[in-house]
């Protein structure tokens, strides 16, 4: 028997295992290689590089997406930006409980990162601009071959006309910060909002920076009334359904706080491609046509798909393709797809903010779910969703069950946390000051009348 094992273990040896090997294999964790929270680096303006590294191999697939016959160096590329990228976000926090939304925006945007990676390396001949037939080789600038911009749904790139930065620079950057697809091979059947903004070149952008300053103050009017709710208004966080509150005002309370929430959101990335598109168009020299509205009212959707489809911004829509709608389309059609994407979508607002309130996935998936039901109702009767009925059905969706998802951000304080800072905030520094200031001057003034 001494024998008998003595020649197993030299036969697993020459076959160039080693048992501890197999069995380190066996036992180890993947999650043991990721540090607690507790031994992650803080964020200094030291170390604040280091987070950012995984922007280079990023960069640098961009770049080779937009070049012929890199598909294999994109492949063997891929782990770097993902590996990278891990490290960048799980060895380093914002350490200050206050700036929890900093590490929210971290995360979020080192997953959408991660989404186009994969999206770069496995599109084997590279992605393409509408119009263009072929990509230059490596060593190269980019030569596109598009079609000009007509009427809603179809807003393609026209050549550039202003250049402040380098082709290879530009090429990788449009590629990487184009979220919609707009005038490209991948943004195809994207809803385009129509544009209301001038389309010459000066007028646009100084349209863009006077929307980019209505869209904060909004949101500082917003932020700085969400800090007038208990705990809710606080980093600690809190429900939005405040037990000391009578049913009524405690539901009629977390309704606006809920509606205002989405106000935040919406605005917010009005005004990211509101800064999205003055880099894009001021200074990589893109046309306005590429950068229409992010957005399109919203509040006048008449059915889910309405809503989610074509009014609500459509910037993670290949985000959410990627790791989910393309599996759940491939496994069980388009219901899959649906659902996959907005599952997707659930975990992508859930674990990017490191939470483990499975209530924001659920409520995304009962959008889905919603859909899909739309999708029934138009095969049974013919007839889609839509009219008062239909206004009120995406409400209900909406307005009622969202409430759960953002009850779960606010307990984790991010309703509280950091959006617009003090030193910047318009409404508590000069418009509170001056409405406490008009108020105590109109109780001294009626007050010792009575």
């Amino acid at each position: 028997m001494k024998t008998l094992n003595a020649t197993h273990h030299s036969a697993v040896q020459y076959m160039g295992f080693d048992c501890d090997v197999l069995h380190y294999g066996s036992t180890w964790n993947p999650y043991s290689v990721i540090p607690s929270y507790e031994e992650r680096i803080p964020i200094t303006w030291h170390t604040i590089p280091q987070t950012l590294v995984y922007w280079a191999p990023f960069y640098l697939m961009a770049y080779l997406v937009r070049r012929a016959d890199t598909h294999v160096l994109r492949l063997l590329l891929l782990p770097i930006v993902l590996s990278t990228a891990a490290y960048c976000m799980y060895w380093f926090k914002v350490e200050d409980p206050r700036l929890a939304t900093l590490e929210w925006g971290r995360a979020f945007m080192t997953i959408v990162v991660v989404a186009k990676s994969l999206d770069f390396a496995f599109a084997r001949k590279g992605r393409f601009k509408v119009g263009e037939e072929y990509l230059p080789p490596l060593g190269s600038p980019a030569k596109s071959k598009t079609a000009s911009s007509e009427g809603n749904g179809h807003a393609h790139p026209s050549g550039p006309q202003y250049r402040m930065l380098p082709q290879w620079f530009i090429d990788a950057s449009e590629v990487i910060f184009t979220m919609r697809g707009i005038g490209w091979d991948f943004g195809k059947g994207v809803y385009v909002p129509k544009e209301s903004r001038p389309l010459e070149r000066g007028p646009f952008l100084r349209t863009t920076v006077l929307s980019m300053i209505y869209n904060y103050l909004v949101i500082d009017v917003l932020n700085s009334f969400f800090k007038l709710v208990p705990r809710v208004g606080t980093y600690h966080g809190g429900s939005i359904f405040l037990p000391e509150l009578s049913p009524l005002r405690r539901y009629a309370l977390s309704s606006a706080i809920h509606l205002a929430t989405g106000f935040i959101i919406q605005y917010g990335m009005d005004i990211c491609n509101d800064i999205a598109t003055l880099i894009a168009v001021g200074l990589m020299g893109q046309s306005p046509e590429q950068w229409p509205p992010v957005q399109d009212r919203p509040w006048k959707a008449t059915s889910l798909h309405d809503y989610w489809g074509k009014r609500w911004h459509q910037s993670l829509r290949q985000v959410f393709l990627v790791f989910g709608g393309r599996i759940g389309g491939w496994l069980v059609g388009p219901p899959g797809m649906v659902l996959g994407s907005f599952f997707a979508s659930g975990m992508y607002h859930e674990v990017g903010m490191h939470m483990s309130d499975h209530r924001v996935t659920l409520f995304f998936l009962l959008q889905g779910a919603g859909i899909i039901l739309e999708g029934l109702w138009k095969k049974t009767t013919g007839k889609p969703v839509g009219g008062v009925v239909g206004w009120i059905w995406t409400a209900f969706f909406v307005l009622v069950i969202g409430q759960i998802s953002t009850d779960a951000w606010a307990i984790q304080g991010l309703i509280g946390g950091l959006i617009v800072p003090y030193p910047l905030s318009v409404t508590r520094r000069v418009l509170f000051p001056a409405a406490r200031s008009l108020l105590n001057l109109y109780r001294s003034v009626y007050g010792g009348s009575h």
